[in-house]
């Protein structure tokens, strides 16, 4: 009975210890998860009144007040109650994740996010978060961004929203400071940056941040200034200056990308006409030698989210011959072996599909006799060509023209054409007959 005994004790031991593990292991699991996609808004929070509910979507014209606590009231600081950022855009593939979520769902233009909630983009995609007016982040491919809940300070008058970008590249651009100032941060992996709002300019202060594979970062300041702060030390950055940061290391100054190019045609605000066929549109900018090739993008939205065509290219032009209808913008950027600089200004053209022929009105005379000489008239668009029998006649500004005709014995066919600029034709022909 002994052996018996001993055996199912250690059997039961056995058991516990199993047990115990697996429950070890969930624990540390959900630890892991909840380090990974921390709680956020609870259950109460989005069915009470005056929150999200289950919409998840926002009016944009609503102009809400985040009202922070001075004893006596509140003091206004942004547009936004209880929102940290809108999705006013997206292109492609992008996936969004709510704070106490774990799953990933699909992002909708007008999503609203709070604290901790994620955006990530995939290839080929992209996505532009507002956060006050004027002042918003596009994240590029392949990027993964936590928000962070926006803070307001009533004695500073200060706002501050904070990103932490996890991987890929995203560019932000702040306003100029009003009567609030709108501090604009990004966490990457050992390093922050911080965007503020500009008081002593109209432009506005753009930067790009760039998380790489490695865990290092990129911070690159376009126009303005940023604060990076690496391990307690702030470190001022200027226009058109690239600092690399890589954890435990000093920072490193790279050079800095190419300047933008100037663009040479086609002209701002130029029109093509055409007719049944899509012209050819040439496209060039000034090229450079120190420049690998360029980033040429088309779209049809000065935004640049309905992209039409996108290519590097190595000359400085590039040729497109299958557009329709429509407006479109393009822009370029140069690139080398230091990166991709900024984007030159954005350029616009409109194409206008003409299908109609030109007036023409002619002239012919009532009676004629074999030999007799007459003046053919006409009249038809001040734009337009001018053709009978197949040779050319000048028209006057306002497109009437004359011309000369002998008429011989016999049937006299008369063909008289107009050609507008677009290859429309109108066209006329009368047959005389010249009796023997």
């Amino acid at each position: 009975m002994r052996p018996s005994f001993t055996t199912t004790r250690n059997r039961i031991l056995e058991a516990l210890l199993v047990l115990a593990l697996v429950m070890l292991f969930f624990l540390a699991l959900l630890a892991l998860l909840n380090n990974m996609f921390p709680t956020g808004q609870s259950l109460l929070g989005l069915i009470r009144p005056g929150g999200s509910g289950d919409s998840l979507m926002v009016d944009r014209s609503a102009s809400r007040k985040l009202r922070v606590s001075t004893g006596s009231g509140g003091s206004g600081f942004g547009e936004m109650d209880g929102i940290t950022a809108v999705l006013m855009s997206l292109d492609n593939q992008v996936k969004s994740k709510r704070a106490d979520q774990i799953a990933w769902g699909g992002a909708t233009e007008g999503m609203i996010f709070n604290n901790k909630d994620a955006v990530q983009t995939f290839g080929k995609s992209s996505a532009t978060l507002s956060f006050t007016k004027g002042d918003f982040l596009e994240l590029g491919e392949n990027s993964l961004v936590v928000i962070r809940e926006m803070e307001g300070d009533v004695f500073t008058r200060e706002h501050r929203t904070v990103v932490v970008l996890m991987g890929g590249e995203l560019s932000g651009r702040v306003s100029k400071a009003g009567s609030v100032k709108h501090n604009l941060e990004v966490v990457a992996p050992g390093a922050v940056a911080r965007a503020p709002s500009r008081s002593t300019d109209d432009r506005p202060s753009r930067f790009q941040m760039t998380v790489n594979p490695d865990n290092t970062s990129v911070l690159t300041v376009l126009e303005g200034t940023a604060d990076l702060v690496v391990e307690g030390k702030t470190i001022r950055v200027g226009t058109d200056q690239v600092v690399k940061v890589v954890p435990g290391q000093p920072v490193i100054f790279l050079h800095p990308p190419p300047g933008p190019p100037a663009l040479a045609f086609p002209e701002n605000g130029r029109t093509f006409d055409f007719g049944s066929v899509s012209p050819k549109v040439s496209f060039g900018w000034d090229g450079a030698s120190n420049v690998s090739n360029y980033h040429f993008i088309l779209a049809g939205d000065p935004q640049f989210q309905e992209i039409i065509h996108e290519d590097t290219v190595d000359d400085n032009r590039f040729v497109h011959g299958n557009l329709k209808q429509g407006d479109y913008y393009w822009r370029v950027s140069s690139v080398n072996q230091d990166g991709e600089g900024r984007f030159s200004r954005v350029r616009h053209f409109r194409l206008a599909q003409d299908l109609d022929p030109p007036a023409l009105v002619v002239d012919y005379p009532e009676s004629a006799e074999a030999g007799d000489r007459f003046e053919l008239k006409g009249r038809t668009d001040p734009d337009a060509r001018v053709f009978v029998g197949g040779m050319p006649v000048a028209t006057d500004e306002d497109g009437k023209f004359t011309h000369d005709l002998f008429l011989k014995r016999g049937y006299n066919v008369i063909v008289v054409e107009a050609v507008d600029n677009v290859g429309n034709v109108a066209y006329f022909s009368k047959v005389i007959n010249i009796e023997f």
